[in-house]
């Protein structure tokens, strides 16, 4: 550990210790390094900054631990070393201390000129000098303390003095909240030194934060009156005092929507409507519509349609109601109109919608037409991708810390997971893939969608969906070393108590290799000690193979029809057979959730093809006809089974392919419904 305050604040800072701390000013300070090691280990740390060495140290039988020669003088006491082949002797120089070796006749000379045999002779093995640690770091200058009881080694340098860099910096007096904060850095080192770092201090209503980039920390400052401090460090790690300056952020107002308007008084049924209006907010900042909808009377009972709408399809008075919202997040209160629409039909639903297709556009359904009576068309093709999904929603709300799921496999993989925070701290859900062999294995990770954390259980599941749908990665090959355990997902955000994270993740392996998910502590990084965790509801977990699926399908479009996705009886033998591999057990994919469909549609006649959600509550997407990612529905969350959404039109003799996954969080089964042309009207 560097012996300086300063130091000490950046270590806090490492440990989630949000604290700011300043000193009287000087141009220079002591300090000594520190260097932290475990026996049998090949982490290292110097200042707490991990580094790992080419092979573990270990200890001989004369109990002299030995460590690879160049790093430890290179790295860790910061000696050259200098090697002369014809003499075999080596010299090891610091900034005040030297040293050399004679490796023939196994001695060192100091700088005194003494001679002094070493301990342990020196020793080459799998390109690798190892020399013994406590006598090189000793007559170096170092201390070295050992703990036996965790084979702990801690060396310190000789205290030394270091010249500071200087700390300067210019900032605006003030910004309204969301306007951009820019700083411009004019640090620089008396001694001609390289700046190669820096760390700011946002400190607002007595909490402060440190930060490396103050532009990302300050994207969406709120109101108040800020401290903001810098410091600096060299190429030779050594680091400036804090020079600080006050900034002021002012409220940043809500938007206020003037005025809402429909573009006539009254409109037929049918007949296609827009709608102005006019926003007051600051002038640099942009505004965009956030929450369209609509009002009417229906059989006696108030009807919502959350979406903009283009055309009304029912005689009545509509009440439509805007929000707006601001780029730096404030919501203007809503402001509705009514529009009076006459009973004389224009154009039905079915018509306007399918002549002018806008995918995921709500489909009203004002005949209340139960979709699951129509007639199903079966595949007249089913094929299978060898992908095996490894799936981790159980238990979906996760208690504690332990391993969520965990299997061996090989050949391409999907990993999905979809987890709930109802612990009383931070988690973080971590997935990985571990080479348990005693050869190296090569991993190619492709696609990796992730979503969350968030409190928002249908977004989440959306979101991962279509991160993974419109995600065109040709994947990364990585080499896992014997006993190897690699990160599928670094740097995920910890859940906060009653957040969500979900993620499908392809990898490949041509060896079997162990893949694992698991809750874990915001700050650990060793999950060996982490045990399963039971089951506690009908949640899926468990291995599938087969999990890409292949259907194709002819539609005749004489008749309306569906194909069912998602459910028991879309075809015979639907849900894939898996294995528990934590308990053993047999079971089926119930809903199929994480199985990718590759749904293949000819059309022998035009037809208007919709979406109709089966559940009681559904937020998802499927790639539409054009291959983009079409919402369901553009309006949010869908519940109950009565509406649909609109995909688009099949031409005659047209094929298209459709991509789905159901979304974890929804009611899963979903029907595709094609409306021939001759019943548009």
């Amino acid at each position: 550990m560097k012996k300086t305050v300063v130091a000490v604040a950046a270590l806090l800072c490492s440990f989630g210790l949000f604290f700011c701390f300043d000193k009287e000013a000087n141009a220079s300070y002591m300090m000594q390094d520190e260097v932290l090691l475990t026996i049998g280990q090949k982490a290292a740390y110097l200042n707490g900054q991990k580094m790992v060495m080419p092979a573990a140290s270990y200890t001989t039988k004369n109990y002299n631990t030995m460590i690879p020669m160049r790093f430890l003088c290179e790295n860790l006491l910061k000696a050259t070393v200098e090697w002369d082949a014809a003499t075999n002797m080596v010299t090891l120089t610091t900034k005040d201390n030297f040293l050399q070796l004679n490796l023939n006749e196994g001695y060192a000379q100091n700088a005194n000129g003494e001679k002094i045999e070493l301990p342990e002779k020196v020793i080459e093995t799998d390109g690798n000098t190892f020399v013994p640690l406590r006598f090189i770091s000793q007559e170096l200058g170092c201390t070295v303390d050992f703990e036996e009881a965790i084979q702990k080694i801690t060396v310190l340098s000789p205290p030394y003095e270091v010249i500071q860099p200087i700390a300067d910096f210019q900032i605006p007096d003030s910004i309204i909240a969301g306007q951009t904060v820019d700083a411009e850095n004019l640090s620089y080192d008396p001694e001609g030194r390289q700046i190669v770092g820096q760390q700011w201090c946002i400190a607002v209503n007595g909490e402060s934060i440190l930060v490396e980039d103050l532009h990302s920390a300050m994207h969406k400052p709120t109101a108040g009156q800020y401290t903001i401090k810098l410091k600096v460090k060299t190429e030779d790690q050594v680091w400036s005092e804090w020079v600080e300056k006050p900034f002021t952020v002012y409220a940043n107002e809500k938007p206020v929507i003037q005025q809402l308007s429909i573009d006539r008084a009254q409109v037929k049924v049918g007949e296609l409507v827009d709608f102005h209006y006019l926003v007051q907010n600051e002038e640099w900042e942009a505004v965009t519509p956030y929450s369209w909808s609509y009002t009417f009377m229906e059989e006696g009972k108030l009807r919502t349609v959350k979406e903009k709408p283009r055309a009304f399809f029912q005689a009545g008075e509509y009440t439509v109601t805007l929000i707006v919202k601001d780029d730096y997040g404030n919501e203007s209160e809503p402001l509705s109109t009514t529009v009076e629409v006459t009973g004389k039909e224009r154009i039905s639903e079915t018509k306007f919608k399918f002549s002018n297709p806008v995918p995921g556009e709500l489909f009203l359904n004002l005949p209340n037409q139960n979709f699951n009576e129509l007639p199903t068309v079966t595949p007249w093709s089913i094929g299978f991708q060898s992908v095996t999904l490894l799936a981790s929603n159980n238990p979906e709300k996760v208690p504690g810390f332990g391993i969520l799921y965990q299997d061996y496999a090989q050949g391409d993989v999907r990993l999905r997971y979809h987890h709930r925070n109802c612990t009383d701290g931070k988690i973080r859900i971590i997935a990985t893939v571990k080479n348990t062999a005693e050869e190296a294995v090569t991993v190619t990770i492709g696609k990796k969608a992730l979503a969350g954390p968030s409190a928002d259980i249908l977004q989440v599941g959306q979101q991962v969906v279509a991160n993974y749908l419109q995600n065109e990665s040709k994947g990364t090959t990585i080499t896992l070393a014997p006993g190897e355990e690699y990160i599928l997902n670094p740097g995920e955000n910890p859940l906060q108590i009653d957040d969500i994270a979900a993620a499908l993740i392809d990898v490949s392996s041509e060896k079997q290799v162990l893949y694992s998910i698991y809750s874990a502590p915001s700050d650990q990084d060793d999950f060996s000690t982490l045990q399963p965790l039971a089951k506690i509801n009908t949640h899926i977990r468990g291995t599938f193979p087969n999990a890409t699926i292949d259907l194709s399908y002819t539609v005749d479009g004489r008749e309306q029809e569906k194909i069912i996705i998602g459910r028991e009886d879309a075809y015979a033998n639907y849900y894939l057979p898996g294995l528990d591999h934590l308990t053993g057990e047999s079971l089926v994919n119930n809903g199929n959730r994480g199985v990718l469909h590759n749904i293949t549609i000819k059309a022998e006649q035009k037809v208007g093809v919709l979406l109709n959600p089966r559940g009681t509550i559904f937020q998802g997407v499927i790639t539409g006809f054009d291959g983009q990612i079409c919402k369901i529905s553009n309006g949010g969350v869908m519940t109950g089974n009565r509406e649909a959404v609109v995909l688009g039109v099949l031409e005659k003799g047209e094929t298209k392919t459709l991509r789905y996954l159901a979304p974890s969080g929804s009611d899963s089964p979903i029907l595709l419904i094609f409306i021939p042309y001759e019943d548009w009207e």
